[in-house]
């Protein structure tokens, strides 16, 4: 289906992208860890997966400055 096509693509960017910001020292946070679109459109998330993000991203950006 669709959105697993869209968890594909989105795999492979993590796979080549997340190396390649390690490489110059680039903080990088996978967002699809946390975070899913929606299951009404499969593009958007919803509320409960935008709290997901904000939480994760606030202890991610709170390590970078701890």
């Amino acid at each position: 289906n669709d959105l697993e096509k869209q968890l594909y693509g989105y795999s492979l960017f993590v796979k080549e992208y997340a190396p390649v910001a390690e490489k110059y020292g680039a903080h990088f946070f996978d967002a699809a860890s946390v975070a899913y679109p929606s299951r009404e459109d499969q593009l958007h998330m919803d509320a409960e997966s935008h709290g997901a993000l904000a939480i994760a991203l606030a202890k991610c950006i709170q390590s970078i400055f701890s």
